[in-house]
């Protein structure tokens, strides 16, 4: 009798064989077969190429249940009776097995002589069977820890049909979306491929190998201004604020590219009109107002009043920034009259023109225009 290829870790209630394994004899006699042999007057003893293994059990008798447990994964098979694995072995510990070295693919085999075997794999039927749920099959006694029933519950488990890939196991027939990487940039799309698991081989293309993606950095509400469209966000106050004297700015930036630094000017976050009352956050380009490139500067679009921070730049385009203004004009300290701060610490600046004390600033003056993401034509960004 020939079954299913057995794979992984099984436990069914007497022997294996290669596909080769002879039948015009006794299995036992075959190099390919590996038996449990029974008789009601010799003990009980293995059998493979002709050559018998005595178990020191006594001989069998009308409604004894055998035994056997394989570990495909390493190979190995033990044999047992009514609830005792033979010659002390444990198959949960992997020890005292019956044999081992088998080949990588076996089926479930028996031979007889004048006598009814009744199988049992996990299926059921026979009377006094009790269910394992951990073996997903009844049993006349429990299967060892972590053994699966040879059952139809568990052929496609048990066969290799399942596909596994990053985490995500599939049913055989059954798909699912995968991706070529976990995680892309802000204003890339994942690239996915619905990928379907035929006995145990994925289809599609292996590039699709993870089982999510996600577009980093994507802020609700965030906005893109791209340098080629040169897109800009404006907005024109209406009524004057109750003192233009003070206010607070706090805004998340992500640089798309960096300043082209063959070009003289400032890859601007936002910017007013220009005067001394305007303003002006971005990142220098090309040595304006005298900064190294890349850093952050602050000020009014003619130089005026400036601060200027060497020490402090994003000369990156892959992470976000949180940078928060506050001033307050009326102060008598000029150096306090305007602070800056990125990531929550407040940055100090490195040569600065400070603003006259109690301007009226540009941010919300009636008829004042503040443009956000203006002088695209050098660079991107994200707010």
């Amino acid at each position: 009798m020939k079954q299913t290829p057995i794979e992984g870790i099984n436990y069914f209630e007497v022997g294996v064989a290669e596909s080769s394994a002879a039948l015009t004899n006794y299995l036992g006699y075959s190099s390919s077969a590996w038996i449990l042999q029974a008789d009601t007057s010799v003990n009980t003893r293995g059998m493979t190429n002709n050559v018998q293994t005595n178990f020191g059990d006594d001989t069998s008798v009308l409604g004894d249940v055998f035994m056997v447990a394989m570990d495909m994964d390493n190979n190995k098979v033990w044999f047992g009776k009514n609830g005792a694995w033979f010659s002390s072995g444990d198959p949960e510990a992997g020890s005292g097995e019956q044999y081992s070295s088998l080949p990588s693919e076996l089926y479930f085999a028996y031979s007889a002589f004048d006598k009814l075997i009744s199988t049992n794999f996990g299926q059921g039927g026979q009377s006094g069977l009790t269910y394992y749920s951990d073996a997903g099959g009844y049993f006349k006694y429990e299967p060892p820890t972590g053994f699966r029933a040879l059952s139809q519950d568990n052929l496609d488990y048990l066969a290799g049909l399942k596909c596994t890939l990053d985490g995500t196991t599939l049913e055989n027939g059954s798909s699912a979306t995968f991706y070529t990487a976990t995680s892309v940039p802000f204003g890339s799309s994942c690239l996915s491929q619905t990928r379907t698991c035929n006995e145990g081989t994925l289809d599609g293309s292996d590039t699709y190998a993870y089982s999510s993606c996600i577009v980093s950095y994507n802020i609700s509400n965030s906005l893109l201004f791209n340098k080629v469209d040169t897109s800009y966000l404006s907005r024109t106050f209406v009524n004057t604020a109750t003192n233009g004297t003070k206010g607070t700015i706090s805004l998340w930036v992500k640089r798309g590219n960096l300043a082209d630094t063959t070009t003289s000017g400032a890859q601007a976050i936002f910017s007013s009109p220009e005067g001394s009352s305007s303003m002006l956050l971005g990142f220098d380009s090309g040595s304006w107002w005298g900064s190294n490139d890349n850093n952050i500067i602050l000020g009014d679009y003619g130089g005026t009043w400036y601060k200027r921070f060497a020490d402090n730049y994003i000369s990156e385009s892959s992470n976000w920034s949180n940078l928060v203004i506050v001033w307050d004009s009326s102060l008598s300290t000029a150096s306090d009259r305007v602070k800056l701060w990125q990531d929550g610490v407040e940055l100090v600046s490195t040569a600065e023109s400070n603003l006259a004390q109690n301007t009226i600033m540009d941010f919300g003056k009636s008829g004042s225009t503040i443009t956000f993401g203006g002088r695209v034509n050098v660079g991107d960004k994200y707010f």
